[in-house]
């Protein structure tokens, strides 16, 4: 991963999946996952396990646990 680049975005770049049909697969508003992806908003587990079932996987990499 290039230095700088969010991690969310380049999980979706690689699933070849666009901004919109994942908002369709996870049911989150599009602006909200560009917030997220942008690092203008945060999100909470719930929402980045829905993001990453969408991109079939299970738990993601990029979710930090405890």
């Amino acid at each position: 991963m290039i230095d700088g680049e969010n991690t969310l975005r380049v999980w979706r770049d690689h699933r070849g999946m666009c901004s919109k049909e994942w908002a369709e697969a996870t049911g989150l508003a599009a602006p909200y996952i560009s917030q997220l992806e942008t690092g203008k908003r945060e999100g909470i587990i719930e929402t980045f396990k829905k993001l990453a079932a969408a991109l079939h996987g299970s738990e993601p990499m990029w979710i930090a646990t405890p």
